[in-house]
C-alpha cells in the first residue's frame, strides 16, 4: 500500500489532490535532471514520490504531459513580475526592476537545471523543447511584454513594438550569464553584478526610446 493510501490512526494523513500532484512533480524533476527524461519512466516516478503508478497516469496520461505540467509549474514569470511595483517610479527604474527580476528567474538554480535538461535531451526527445518552449518561454515572454507595454503607456516611451523592444533588452542581458550557468562556468571576479550590466544597457540604449530620469508618469 502506497503512503498516499493509508487511513486510520497513527497513520499518515491523507494528501489532497494538490499535495499528491506536487509530490509528484518534484520526484519527476529531480529524477529528470539526474538521470534524464528518455531514461526515466513513469514507474520510476511513482516509485520516487510514494505513489501508486495508477495515480501518476490519472493525473498525467503521459511522461510528456508530465513534463510539460512541470515545466508550467516552475515558470514563475507572471505571478513573480506583477509583484514589480512600478507605480512612482521613473521609467528607467521601473524597466532596470522588471528585467532585473526576470533575470534572477532565468538564471534560477532549477530553471538553469531544467533549460540544461532540455538541451541534452532534445535529439532523443524532441517534444521537450515544444513543451518547454510553449509552458515555459514562450508565456514568460508574454508575460515580460505585457510588463513592458505597461510601463510604455504609464510613461509615453517611444516604442513600436513592447515584445521586441523588451525581448532586445532581455536578450542583451543574458546572453553571457545564461550561458555560463549553463556550461557551470566559475562567474569572473570583475565581472559586473547584474544590475550594473543592465544598467550600463539602458545607459545605451534607452535614450533612443525616451528613457532617461525625466520620465515620470
Amino acid at each position: 500500500m502506497t503512503n498516499e493510501e493509508k487511513r486510520g490512526p497513527g497513520r499518515p494523513r491523507v494528501l489532497t489532490h494538490e499535495e499528491r500532484k506536487a509530490r509528484i512533480l518534484d520526484a519527476a524533476e529531480a529524477l529528470f535532471v539526474r538521470q534524464g527524461y528518455a531514461a526515466t519512466s513513469m514507474g520510476d516516478v511513482a516509485r520516487a514520490s510514494s505513489m501508486s503508478k495508477k495515480t501518476v497516469y490519472d493525473m498525467f496520461e503521459t511522461k510528456e504531459a508530465l513534463f510539460s505540467a512541470l515545466v508550467l509549474s516552475r515558470n514563475e514569470f507572471e505571478p513573480r513580475l506583477l509583484e514589480c511595483d512600478t507605480a512612482g517610479k521613473t521609467a528607467r527604474e521601473g524597466l532596470q526592476m522588471i528585467l532585473q527580476k526576470s533575470a534572477e528567474l532565468v538564471l534560477a538554480p532549477h530553471q538553469i537545471a531544467l533549460t540544461r535538461l532540455v538541451i541534452a535531451e532534445t535529439a532523443k526527445a524532441p517534444e521537450l523543447a515544444d513543451q518547454f518552449y510553449k509552458q515555459g518561454i514562450d508565456r514568460a515572454e508574454q508575460a515580460l511584454a505585457s510588463q513592458f507595454e505597461r510601463l510604455c503607456k504609464q510613461h509615453d516611451l517611444r516604442v513600436d513594438d513592447p515584445k521586441e523592444m523588451v525581448n532586445f533588452f532581455f536578450g542583451a542581458i543574458l546572453c553571457d550569464e545564461l550561458m555560463d550557468g549553463l556550461m557551470r562556468r566559475p562567474r569572473v571576479s570583475n565581472k559586473r553584478p547584474l544590475s550594473k550590466q543592465i544598467s550600463r544597457l539602458l545607459d545605451i540604449f534607452g535614450p533612443a526610446i525616451g528613457l532617461d530620469d525625466g520620465a515620470r508618469s
